[in-house]
């Protein structure tokens, strides 16, 4: 994609790659396509899942994390453009950070963020007004249909950080309901219910996740591995590496050293 900055013109679209951070410079509305996550805001943590949009603003620190592969498409727009939002598009003068939306919003979010990018790339006559009108049209979708999180989503959040940052460790679906202060069953209907997997499944998918990485970037053995990322029986741990990404840690590093 051709690189436009925020001097060149008033809105760019973004493709669906998933950031670490929001922008120092740009503002900025991203709808999650797909995948879920969480995003941390000073202390606060917001969970990510389809249907999420999120507003950024560059005095804010804003981290994003990923469980799964998330595609997260939208737009970033500069500080001439925020100004026009602000006084003119009540879903980002509001100051809220993070909004759901139905499904029938999100899909059309993601159309006018898709048609902004060919529009973008083909760099046609008029495309920054066309981008910049989509862009309007994206966040009074945000206004009209957009709704806080319920604070479950706050909590289902919380649990995932916890095991993005204790994944090594014994982690059992009684500690995660326990830190959320829900009953287990309640847990762990509700986390199905927003991220469409269960809380073990979640945390084993992560944990694999981390060893196909030290697969592809050191020479660790393939029992240390699978004890670093919290499987403490590395037969089990060849075995569900297998049946989950159809190929055995062997063969997955071999082919990530090809590349």
């Amino acid at each position: 994609m051709a690189d436009f900055s925020a001097e060149m013109i008033p809105a760019s679209a973004v493709g669906t790659d998933f950031p670490e951070r929001g922008s120092e410079q740009l503002y900025g509305i991203r709808a999650v396509q797909s995948g879920f996550g969480f995003m941390t805001l000073d202390r606060t943590v917001f969970l990510l899942r389809p249907g999420t949009v999120v507003l950024t603003r560059p005095e804010e620190h804003i981290t994003f994390t990923g469980l799964t592969d998330i595609s997260f498409p939208g737009f970033d727009f500069s500080e001439e453009t925020s100004l026009l939002m602000r006084k003119n598009a009540p879903a980002f003068a509001s100051g809220r950070n993070i909004l759901i939306v139905p499904a029938d919003a999100l899909g059309r979010i993601i159309e006018l963020a898709e048609e902004s990018l060919a529009e973008q790339n083909r760099n046609s006559p008029g495309f920054q007004l066309a981008v910049l009108e989509k862009l309007l049209a994206a966040e009074r979708l945000v206004y009209l249909h957009g709704r806080d999180p319920a604070d479950v989503e706050g909590k289902i959040a919380h649990s995932l950080q916890f095991i993005t940052e204790n994944y090594p460790r014994d982690i059992t679906l009684k500690d995660l309901a326990d830190l959320t202060m829900m009953s287990v069953s309640y847990y762990r209907k509700t986390f199905r219910r927003l991220l469409g997997i269960s809380p073990i499944d979640c945390l084993l998918d992560y944990r694999l996740r981390q060893a196909a990485g030290l697969l592809s970037e050191t020479s660790l053995p393939i029992g240390e591995i699978a004890v670093k990322t919290g499987f403490n029986d590395p037969n089990y741990f060849s075995r569900l590496f297998s049946a989950r990404t159809g190929r055995s840690p062997r063969s997955c590093r071999i082919s990530c050293r090809k590349k």
